[in-house]
Protein backbone atom coordinates (compact mmCIF):
# COMPACT_ATOMS: atom_id res chain seq x y z
CA UNK A 1 0.00 0.00 0.00
CA UNK A 2 2.72 2.06 -0.12
CA UNK A 3 2.50 5.53 -2.89
CA UNK A 4 3.39 3.88 -6.22
CA UNK A 5 3.32 7.81 -7.63
CA UNK A 6 2.46 11.66 -7.24
CA UNK A 7 0.48 14.02 -8.45
CA UNK A 8 1.95 17.85 -7.16
CA UNK A 9 0.55 20.90 -7.93
CA UNK A 10 2.58 22.89 -10.12
CA UNK A 11 2.78 25.66 -7.79
CA UNK A 12 4.53 23.58 -5.24
CA UNK A 13 6.42 21.46 -7.36
CA UNK A 14 9.96 22.51 -7.24
CA UNK A 15 9.38 22.76 -3.65
CA UNK A 16 7.72 19.33 -3.43
CA UNK A 17 10.54 17.97 -5.51
CA UNK A 18 13.61 19.57 -2.98
CA UNK A 19 11.65 18.34 -0.33
CA UNK A 20 11.87 14.60 -1.64
CA UNK A 21 15.51 14.92 -2.12
CA UNK A 22 16.31 16.18 1.00
CA UNK A 23 14.92 12.78 2.31
CA UNK A 24 16.56 10.20 -0.14
CA UNK A 25 14.67 10.91 -3.20
CA UNK A 26 16.82 10.89 -7.00
CA UNK A 27 15.23 12.08 -9.73
CA UNK A 28 15.88 10.03 -12.77
CA UNK A 29 17.20 11.89 -15.78
CA UNK A 30 15.86 10.82 -19.13
CA UNK A 31 18.54 8.23 -19.60
CA UNK A 32 18.59 6.99 -16.16
CA UNK A 33 14.31 6.81 -16.82
CA UNK A 34 15.28 4.12 -20.08
CA UNK A 35 17.91 2.23 -18.15
CA UNK A 36 15.59 1.45 -15.18
CA UNK A 37 12.41 0.91 -17.49
CA UNK A 38 14.91 -1.73 -19.56
CA UNK A 39 15.84 -3.03 -15.91
CA UNK A 40 12.06 -3.31 -14.39
CA UNK A 41 10.19 -4.63 -17.51
CA UNK A 42 12.57 -6.53 -19.34
CA UNK A 43 10.17 -7.74 -21.85
CA UNK A 44 8.17 -4.99 -22.33
CA UNK A 45 5.35 -5.83 -20.21
CA UNK A 46 6.07 -8.07 -17.11
CA UNK A 47 8.01 -6.73 -14.02
CA UNK A 48 11.26 -8.14 -13.18
CA UNK A 49 10.94 -10.46 -10.37
CA UNK A 50 13.97 -9.08 -9.46
CA UNK A 51 13.31 -5.67 -8.17
CA UNK A 52 9.97 -6.31 -5.99
CA UNK A 53 11.26 -5.39 -2.61
CA UNK A 54 14.68 -4.55 -3.43
CA UNK A 55 16.36 -1.70 -1.97
CA UNK A 56 17.00 1.74 -4.86
CA UNK A 57 20.93 1.01 -4.06
CA UNK A 58 20.38 -2.37 -5.77
CA UNK A 59 17.76 -1.61 -8.42
CA UNK A 60 20.18 1.21 -9.28
CA UNK A 61 23.28 -0.99 -9.30
CA UNK A 62 21.37 -3.69 -11.38
CA UNK A 63 19.92 -0.82 -13.95
CA UNK A 64 23.76 0.49 -14.07
CA UNK A 65 22.54 3.47 -12.74
CA UNK A 66 24.72 5.84 -10.53
CA UNK A 67 23.07 7.31 -7.49
CA UNK A 68 24.28 9.09 -4.32
CA UNK A 69 24.91 6.78 -1.49
CA UNK A 70 22.14 7.89 0.64
CA UNK A 71 19.66 7.30 -1.76
CA UNK A 72 16.41 5.59 -0.59
CA UNK A 73 14.16 6.21 -3.48
CA UNK A 74 13.94 6.47 -6.91
CA UNK A 75 11.75 8.90 -8.92
CA UNK A 76 10.73 8.99 -12.48
CA UNK A 77 8.49 11.83 -14.37
CA UNK A 78 5.39 10.21 -15.56
CA UNK A 79 4.65 10.63 -19.43
CA UNK A 80 1.19 8.75 -20.30
CA UNK A 81 -1.01 6.78 -17.83
CA UNK A 82 -1.69 3.47 -19.30
CA UNK A 83 0.20 0.25 -20.73
CA UNK A 84 2.28 2.57 -23.20
CA UNK A 85 4.09 3.95 -19.79
CA UNK A 86 5.29 1.04 -17.47
CA UNK A 87 6.08 3.20 -14.88
CA UNK A 88 2.35 4.77 -14.43
CA UNK A 89 1.09 1.29 -13.35
CA UNK A 90 1.91 -0.91 -10.41
CA UNK A 91 6.07 -1.28 -9.60
CA UNK A 92 6.12 -3.01 -6.03
CA UNK A 93 9.88 -1.20 -5.19
CA UNK A 94 10.36 2.35 -4.05
CA UNK A 95 10.46 3.50 -7.81
CA UNK A 96 7.65 6.48 -7.25
CA UNK A 97 6.14 8.38 -10.13
CA UNK A 98 6.01 11.46 -10.52
CA UNK A 99 2.59 13.82 -12.22
CA UNK A 100 2.86 17.73 -12.36
CA UNK A 101 -0.69 18.85 -12.49
CA UNK A 102 -2.96 22.71 -12.97
CA UNK A 103 -5.81 21.45 -12.99
CA UNK A 104 -7.60 19.17 -10.72
CA UNK A 105 -10.19 17.70 -12.71
CA UNK A 106 -7.73 16.64 -15.31
CA UNK A 107 -5.29 15.04 -12.66
CA UNK A 108 -8.24 13.11 -11.61
CA UNK A 109 -9.28 11.73 -15.31
CA UNK A 110 -5.45 11.32 -15.42
CA UNK A 111 -5.33 8.86 -11.95
CA UNK A 112 -8.83 7.19 -13.43
CA UNK A 113 -6.42 6.02 -16.32
CA UNK A 114 -3.71 4.53 -14.08
CA UNK A 115 -6.36 2.95 -11.70
CA UNK A 116 -8.01 1.19 -15.15
CA UNK A 117 -4.26 0.20 -16.26
CA UNK A 118 -3.27 -1.05 -12.81
CA UNK A 119 -4.94 -0.58 -9.65
CA UNK A 120 -8.96 -0.22 -9.38
CA UNK A 121 -10.54 -0.80 -7.30
CA UNK A 122 -7.53 -0.45 -4.27
CA UNK A 123 -6.65 3.47 -3.06
CA UNK A 124 -5.82 6.72 -3.62
CA UNK A 125 -5.03 9.47 -1.34
CA UNK A 126 -4.94 13.48 -1.35
CA UNK A 127 -3.02 15.91 1.01
CA UNK A 128 -5.64 18.69 0.66
CA UNK A 129 -7.46 20.94 3.32
CA UNK A 130 -10.12 21.48 0.61
CA UNK A 131 -12.91 19.03 1.55
CA UNK A 132 -14.69 19.48 -1.89
CA UNK A 133 -11.89 18.60 -3.72
CA UNK A 134 -11.94 15.36 -1.36
CA UNK A 135 -14.97 14.73 -2.48
CA UNK A 136 -14.86 15.28 -6.57
CA UNK A 137 -12.07 12.53 -6.12
CA UNK A 138 -13.82 10.05 -4.02
CA UNK A 139 -16.91 10.30 -6.08
CA UNK A 140 -15.15 9.94 -9.48
CA UNK A 141 -12.23 6.99 -9.11
CA UNK A 142 -13.35 3.22 -8.49
CA UNK A 143 -11.75 2.52 -5.18
CA UNK A 144 -12.69 1.27 -2.40
CA UNK A 145 -10.40 3.64 -0.31
CA UNK A 146 -9.39 7.63 -0.24
CA UNK A 147 -7.24 8.59 2.39
CA UNK A 148 -7.41 12.59 3.15
CA UNK A 149 -4.45 14.16 4.69
CA UNK A 150 -2.63 11.00 6.00
CA UNK A 151 0.98 8.31 5.64
CA UNK A 152 -1.09 6.14 2.90
CA UNK A 153 0.64 2.70 3.76
CA UNK A 154 -0.06 3.33 7.61
CA UNK A 155 -4.20 4.12 6.68
CA UNK A 156 -4.91 1.56 3.99
CA UNK A 157 -4.70 -1.53 6.52
CA UNK A 158 -6.20 -0.07 9.38
CA UNK A 159 -4.92 2.20 11.70
CA UNK A 160 -5.68 3.89 15.52
CA UNK A 161 -5.94 7.58 13.32
CA UNK A 162 -8.44 6.71 11.17
CA UNK A 163 -10.67 4.18 11.95
CA UNK A 164 -10.43 1.44 9.26
CA UNK A 165 -10.27 -2.18 9.85
CA UNK A 166 -7.54 -3.67 10.52
CA UNK A 167 -6.09 -6.42 7.52
CA UNK A 168 -3.86 -7.83 5.43
CA UNK A 169 -6.05 -8.31 2.30
CA UNK A 170 -7.51 -5.29 0.92
CA UNK A 171 -10.50 -5.70 -1.21
CA UNK A 172 -11.12 -3.69 -4.12
CA UNK A 173 -14.61 -4.79 -5.15
CA UNK A 174 -16.22 -5.89 -8.33
CA UNK A 175 -13.87 -3.30 -9.93
CA UNK A 176 -11.07 -5.70 -9.61
CA UNK A 177 -12.84 -9.00 -9.67
CA UNK A 178 -13.71 -9.07 -5.94
CA UNK A 179 -16.79 -9.89 -3.93
CA UNK A 180 -16.16 -6.80 -1.69
CA UNK A 181 -14.26 -3.29 -1.65
CA UNK A 182 -14.41 -4.05 2.15
CA UNK A 183 -10.73 -4.07 4.48
CA UNK A 184 -10.85 -7.65 5.21
CA UNK A 185 -11.12 -8.23 8.66
CA UNK A 186 -12.80 -11.23 10.66
CA UNK A 187 -16.52 -10.14 10.54
CA UNK A 188 -16.09 -11.55 7.08
CA UNK A 189 -15.36 -14.90 8.29
CA UNK A 190 -18.30 -14.25 10.96
CA UNK A 191 -21.75 -16.66 10.39
CA UNK A 192 -24.64 -14.33 11.11
CA UNK A 193 -28.45 -15.92 12.48
CA UNK A 194 -30.77 -13.26 11.66
CA UNK A 195 -34.58 -13.42 13.50
CA UNK A 196 -36.87 -11.98 11.76
CA UNK A 197 -40.37 -10.74 13.37
CA UNK A 198 -43.27 -9.64 11.52
CA UNK A 199 -43.70 -5.71 12.02
CA UNK A 200 -46.21 -3.25 10.72
CA UNK A 201 -46.03 -3.20 7.43
CA UNK A 202 -44.73 0.45 5.59
CA UNK A 203 -44.83 0.19 1.51
CA UNK A 204 -43.07 3.73 0.51
CA UNK A 205 -44.18 5.35 -2.79
CA UNK A 206 -42.44 5.67 -5.51
CA UNK A 207 -41.68 9.38 -4.52
CA UNK A 208 -40.36 8.34 -1.35
CA UNK A 209 -37.87 6.02 -3.14
CA UNK A 210 -37.15 8.08 -6.68
CA UNK A 211 -38.25 11.55 -5.84
CA UNK A 212 -35.16 12.96 -4.87
CA UNK A 213 -32.98 11.51 -8.04
CA UNK A 214 -35.66 11.97 -10.53
CA UNK A 215 -36.12 15.59 -9.49
CA UNK A 216 -31.81 15.72 -10.30
CA UNK A 217 -32.81 14.77 -13.93
CA UNK A 218 -35.87 16.58 -14.14
CA UNK A 219 -38.20 13.87 -14.41
CA UNK A 220 -41.28 13.75 -12.98
CA UNK A 221 -42.99 10.54 -11.68
CA UNK A 222 -46.66 9.82 -13.29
Amino acid sequence: SSENAVAIYEGIYTEMIDSLKSEGGYLCNSVDRKKLRRHMWPDGKNLNRDIVGKPAQYIAEQAEINIPHYTKLLMVLGEKPGPEDRFSGEKLSPVLTVWKWSDFSEMIERTIKMLKFSGEGHSVSIHSLDQDRQIELALKVNVGRVNCNMPHAMANSGSWFNGQPFTDSLGCGTWAGNMTSDNINYRHFLNYTRLSIPIEEYVPSDEDIFGEYLSKLQIKLK
